[in-house]
């Protein structure tokens, strides 16, 4: 719509609620964890035990635990008292771990797209130039740092030029604002193009987008 690079996250709850529970016998003292986040989520991780375990004493475990713990999140699961075992206490301990790492990240990976749009523009015609910009956007998790951190509904936020930490984005102008339900769920979206970009055209359309994703994710989540 605004002939720019576009990216989006998608929407992340602020908490992860356990799901669903496997535990899967790899070896004697091998397990392989499945757990699976309410929103979709699926995790895996290698277990190792100190003593053999049958995959039928697995499954009773990964049974019990999901019927005690199912839908509450890691914080919820550490207030509620239950009388585990050694195995059913490290499966625990490793799946709110799990779920803990999960609410640290504040956005998932951007989704990015229109990089052919600024091929053609003179502020990039440097191959040198050109092949830092790719590079940068390619390489998610920088890209991931530039992402707003301004409160959902607060408005959009411009960053021009010299503004932009990452020397490779000096000659850029980002817009980029948040969306979803203040303190539940949420994601955010922007543009990034030439500094010389129609900020009249890209700045509303960007607010708009982010209205229409928040009133999507309020019927999805609320």
């Amino acid at each position: 719509m605004v002939s720019s690079v576009a990216f989006v996250t998608m929407p992340k709850p602020a908490e992860s609620r356990f799901k669903h529970l496997d535990l899967v016998s790899l070896h004697e003292f091998l397990v392989l964890l499945v757990l699976v986040l309410r929103e979709a989520k699926l995790k895996q991780q290698v277990l190792a035990l100190e003593e053999a375990v049958s995959q039928e004493e697995l499954s009773a475990a990964a049974r019990r635990l999901t019927t005690s713990y199912g839908g509450l999140t890691s914080a919820e699961i550490y207030r509620k008292s239950l009388t585990l075992s050694s195995l059913e206490s490290h499966v625990l301990k490793t799946a709110t771990g799990i779920m803990q790492a999960e609410e640290e990240e504040v956005y998932e990976e951007p989704c990015v797209d229109g990089l052919r749009h600024i091929l053609g523009e003179p502020e990039f015609a440097s191959r040198t130039k050109l092949s830092q910009i790719i590079e940068f956007v390619e390489q998610r998790s920088l890209l991931k740092a530039m992402l707003p951190q301004v409160p959902i509904g607060e408005g959009v936020q411009v960053i021009i030029g010299k503004e932009n930490k990452p020397d490779v984005m000096q000659d850029c102008s980002v817009i980029m604002t948040r969306y979803g339900i203040p303190g539940e769920v949420g994601g955010a979206l922007g543009v990034m193009g030439p500094k010389r970009m129609q900020y009249s055209r890209v700045i509303p359309t960007v607010g708009f987008l982010s209205s229409l994703m928040s009133e999507m994710v309020s019927e999805l989540y609320g």
